[in-house]
């Protein structure tokens, strides 16, 4: 059910962000973290536009993101660095 559906988006994204990035199958690991920090930051419309995370400490603020979003927030800058 709920359990099932919220593993299986939590492996899609993190399987689009790796395929769009075009990162490594090794960073697997490091692309699920991600996509699990990011969901679990985003509004949802179920929770009356609040995240998850919003919901469990009680704030809003976007505090700088974990190690582990750095491999794809690097490749990111890199390929629009490239393009300009």
């Amino acid at each position: 059910g709920v359990v099932e559906r919220k593993n299986r988006n939590l492996l899609e994204v993190a399987r689009s962000m790796m395929f769009k990035m075009d990162v490594p199958k090794y960073l697997w690991s490091e692309a699920v973290l991600t996509a699990a920090y990011l969901i679990n930051r985003m509004p949802s419309r179920i929770l009356g536009m609040k995240s998850p995370s919003e919901l469990l400490l009680g704030q809003r603020e976007f505090k700088v993101p974990p190690r582990y979003l750095v491999v794809f927030a690097l490749s990111g800058t890199i390929d629009l660095q490239l393009e300009s």
